[in-house]
């Protein structure tokens, strides 16, 4: 087929854009009538109830309206979710750290004797906005240093408490594989459980250990074939686990448009 021609390209855009303009319309339509309709039978308290359910539709259907292409509509709303977010994170730094944690302890909210030291706390955050500076953006990497550092030891201190704590990863690697009872050694199912987890463990480890090559090991090649088995077993089932919950996610919304939107049940 030939390739269309600007012409057409820009004549088809004209189309899409028309239709999207009509079905907005429709909807817009459709969900004022069933507000002013829903309002009749239930009281002005009502209207604006069903308003907001034909909002969220509107905007669920909009957000949606990618799987065919992008498009303005999905653009419009898409610019929504972004402000509404940030709008919201806004306010809830505002009202959970910089009101609780600064401007109250500085000015003594709540008859607790005022603090002017936290004034301080100001100096480095505002060496955060010299980024924007180019000739002093300087200043912000003292900051940015100490951040890093301070966020590295923790997150270092962290990982090592993960992996070698008493509760630690590394550590419940080590499981028994026989149980000791009355002076003599049993093997219980849940041993064999536990030599199923050590020996998926270790053939693991192999497939990652490149010390010796693993063509002329039979033993080593083996066991890394068996842990690229187990691994492609294990991001199978978190791949599916994702979109299981993705799944419910757009179930959800299905619920939503059926049942709070058109009033369909069953």
């Amino acid at each position: 087929m030939p390739e269309p021609t600007e012409l057409e390209k820009k004549e088809r855009i004209s189309v899409e854009k028309l239709v999207f303009l009509i079905i907005a319309v429709l909807v817009v339509v459709y969900i004022a009538c069933d507000c002013i309709v829903y309002s009749l039978r239930q009281g002005f308290d009502g209207f604006w109830e069903r308003l907001g359910v034909g909002i969220g539709a509107i905007c669920t259907i909009g957000i949606y309206s990618f799987l065919y292409r992008e498009n303005p509509i999905y653009r419009f709303l898409e610019h929504i979710l972004v402000g509404l977010s940030v709008g919201y994170g806004t306010g809830v730094v505002w009202t959970e750290v910089i009101q609780p944690q600064w401007l109250d302890r500085m000015f003594g909210a709540e008859g607790q004797p005022a603090n002017y030291l936290w004034l301080l706390v100001l100096i480095p955050g505002v060496m955060w906005y010299f980024q924007l500076s180019r000739r002093h953006v300087w200043i912000s990497r003292f900051v940015i240093m100490f951040f890093m550092g301070t966020g590295a030891g923790g997150a270092f201190r962290g990982t090592f408490q993960f992996f070698f704590s008493e509760r630690g990863q590394v550590i419940q690697t080590f499981k028994p594989i026989l149980t000791e009872s009355a002076g003599s050694l049993h093997f219980t199912w849940l041993n064999f459980s536990n030599l199923v987890f050590v020996v998926v463990v270790l053939c693991v480890l192999s497939y990652f250990f490149f010390t010796f090559r693993h063509e002329t090991n039979p033993v080593l090649r083996g066991s890394s074939r068996l842990g690229r088995y187990f691994l492609m077993v294990c991001f199978g089932t978190i791949f599916g686990t994702t979109i299981q919950g993705r799944m419910s996610l757009f179930i959800d919304r299905l619920v939503f448009l059926y049942h709070d939107w058109l009033g369909i049940s069953g």
